[in-house]
């Protein structure tokens, strides 16, 4: 069997990120983004020293520790800021970086919400951080980049040429009684 194309798919879950943001040292905790980011750079630049891969990596979907409330928003050194920054940082280095994609969880959970995305009862037993009420959706993203990179999307030009190549609006004035080109 040929592949057109290697996939390589990564992740690396909010839970495991916010339970190394734990064992940080106080004075560490903004510091977790960039380091996240560099290891997820060190990760990128050793697939594609070795594979001739594209790669997809998910976001990190949103856990508020609840620690500063709103209040997180102003603290570097919040789980919750960091978790934004560090989403925001992964954003800015795959629009720079060749064949490196982000499938978007973090906007999978805006539109199915929290509990939709994220079943305690399953990660206790599983370790699965997504719910499987979710997984079809992931899945239907994750389809969607390998589709759009192998040129497998649908286009559409709405054009309007009211007043412009015909004389006359067709709504107002009806297809009877438009003019075209040098009649109009």
């Amino acid at each position: 069997m040929s592949l057109r194309r290697m996939w390589l798919f990564s992740s690396y879950p909010s839970h495991k990120l916010i339970a190394k943001y734990g064992k940080l040292k106080p004075g560490q905790y903004g510091t977790l983004a960039d380091k996240q980011l560099a290891q997820i750079q060190s990760l990128y630049d050793t697939v594609k020293s070795r594979l001739k891969a594209k790669v997809i990596f998910y976001n990190y979907p949103e856990i508020d520790d609840y620690v500063f409330g709103n209040f997180a928003n102003k603290i570097h050194s919040s789980f919750l800021y960091q978790q934004r920054k560090l989403n925001y940082l992964l954003m800015e280095y795959a629009a720079n970086t060749a064949d490196l994609y982000i499938c978007d969880l973090s906007s999978i959970q805006n539109q199915a919400g929290k509990a939709g995305v994220f079943q305690p009862s399953i990660y206790i037993n599983t370790e699965m951080v997504l719910s499987i009420d979710v997984l079809p959706e992931v899945a239907a993203k994750t389809l969607d980049i390998i589709a759009a990179m192998n040129g497998k999307f649908k286009k559409c030009l709405i054009l309007d040429l009211d007043n412009t190549t015909w004389g006359g609006i067709i709504g107002d004035d009806g297809l009877e009684n438009i003019q075209i080109g040098a009649l109009a």
